[in-house]
C-alpha cells in the first residue's frame, strides 16, 4: 500500500485533513482546540487551519486514524 502524504497547496479540491489523536500528542499546541472526530467520535486536536480547509476546499477532518483507514479504502 502507497499513501501519499503532502502538504496542501492552494488549489487543492477534496481529500482528507489529518486531526493528531490526543493519545498520541496529549498537549497539544497553543492554536489547537480539542475536538472529536467525525467519524469515530476519538479525541483530537483541530488546528484553525483545518476550517479554512474544509469550507474552502471541500476537504474532509478526521483523526489520523480514520484517515488511514480511509486511506486504505482510495487507494
Amino acid at each position: 500500500m502507497q499513501i501519499s502524504i503532502t502538504p496542501r497547496k492552494e488549489t487543492d479540491r477534496g481529500g482528507v485533513v489529518l486531526m493528531p489523536l490526543l493519545r498520541n500528542i496529549p498537549v497539544g499546541r497553543k492554536e489547537w482546540e480539542l475536538t472529536t472526530c467525525p467519524k469515530c467520535g476519538a479525541k483530537c486536536w483541530r488546528d484553525p487551519l483545518t476550517d479554512y480547509v474544509v469550507e474552502h476546499q471541500g476537504a474532509t477532518a478526521m483523526c489520523t486514524f480514520c484517515a488511514l483507514r480511509e486511506g486504505v479504502k482510495i487507494g
